[in-house]
């Protein structure tokens, strides 16, 4: 039994305190768009009421979005989640039949869909979906339609949150139900560990928002009172250029953007060099180490974190900036709050030196 005062932890009740402490602050850039706190808010307010009263979807129902990195990617996932409606978050790269079997499987009722996959999927059949909004004016004018929510209702903490689909190397992608908790419990690990997730940091989300990871480090920011500017393809001078520009303090990449940004010629790392830059956080693929010696040869040595983790686990563990030359092959010590532990085929504890399997 929850005592009468107990609060849902709530990615969407994150946003919104921090839209109570400063409302007129920026809290995300995409392009020429922009939202401030109070913008934000109201528009995942609106975008609750629009799925609960315009399209009749109830807590627990589902729905999809195939979609490239937006601000009204970030408002649909929290305008359905603070009312309890899961979201399917499906690769926009993936075949129109891929995509059809994964909205057949989550058995969505909704499905968002920016302007090229709208295109994509014009004359697929879906199963379960009802609806079909296109993230551009149709979007615009459903939300101006509808009023903020009034009333909310309460989603437990443990209820689903988005339903990211992964295959691993092998086999169709199956998807992962995402409790609330987890990545809330996961947000304020980060926190800790990465040190850029103040109300005055500024972050730069350039992954995938359809995967765990490119999904959590763009919701980072905002859930603390910070500040996050969004990009939707990789152009590693533009990354660069806006390092400095925006004064961003933290960014999260996989070892195919420092790749791409480390063969840019020198005169432009240079030239763009941003003092401000506190964090870079490495996760998806193993980091080559002569990658590592070029990413502290020019952003320092005090930057580099190298994540461990899966869709399924979220974060496990964390490579600091301290023992990115000093420890080979290594993938860290754990998280906050998390226990790690190697066990062999018989399913028992290794002992050191051992090889066995986390």
């Amino acid at each position: 039994m929850l005592p009468p005062t107990f609060q849902h932890l709530s990615i969407a009740g994150g946003v919104r305190a921090a839209m109570s402490r400063n409302p007129g602050k920026q809290a995300l850039k995409h392009g020429k768009n922009k939202r401030s706190y109070k913008q934000l808010t109201d528009r995942m307010d609106r975008i609750s009421n629009g799925l609960i009263h315009d399209l009749k979807l109830t807590p627990k129902d589902h729905a999809a979005i195939v979609s490239s990195n937006s601000i009204e990617y970030m408002e649909i996932i929290l305008g359905a989640s603070q009312v309890g409606i899961a979201m399917a978050t499906i690769n926009p790269k993936l075949s129109p039949i891929e995509i059809q079997l994964i909205c057949n499987d989550v058995e969505a009722k909704v499905l968002f869909v920016d302007e090229s996959s709208a295109e994509l999927l014009r004359d697929v059949h879906f199963e379960t979906i009802t609806t079909v909004i296109a993230i551009n004016n149709e979007l615009e004018e459903w939300i101006n339609q509808s009023k903020p929510i009034s009333d909310l209702p309460v989603v437990q903490e443990w209820d689903v949150f988005t339903i990211p689909y992964t295959s691993g190397t092998t086999g169709k992608p199956k998807g992962v139900l995402v409790p609330y908790r987890s990545r809330i419990l996961q947000l304020f690990g980060m926190a800790v560990e990465y040190g850029c997730y103040s109300p005055d940091d500024r972050f730069l989300a350039i992954a995938p928002m359809c995967h765990g990871a490119g999904m959590i480090f763009a919701l980072a920011p905002i859930f603390f009172g910070g500040y996050a500017e969004i990009m939707d393809q990789f152009d590693p001078e533009e990354i660069v250029t806006a390092l400095k520009k925006e004064h961003i303090t933290g960014f999260f990449g996989v070892p195919t953007h420092f790749h791409g940004i480390l063969s840019l010629e020198n005169a432009i790392l240079e030239k763009n060099k941003p003092a401000s830059l506190e964090t870079i956080i490495s996760n998806a693929a193993a980091l080559p180490q002569a990658i590592k010696e070029e990413i502290v040869k020019v952003f320092g040595d005090d930057v580099l974190h190298e994540t461990y983790g899966s869709t399924e686990g979220g974060i496990i563990s964390n490579l600091r900036p301290a023992d990115q030359l000093r420890k080979l092959q290594c993938v860290g010590q754990p998280f906050p709050c998390t226990y790690i532990k190697v066990i062999n085929e018989s399913g028992d504890e290794c002992n050191p030196n051992e090889v066995g399997e986390i």
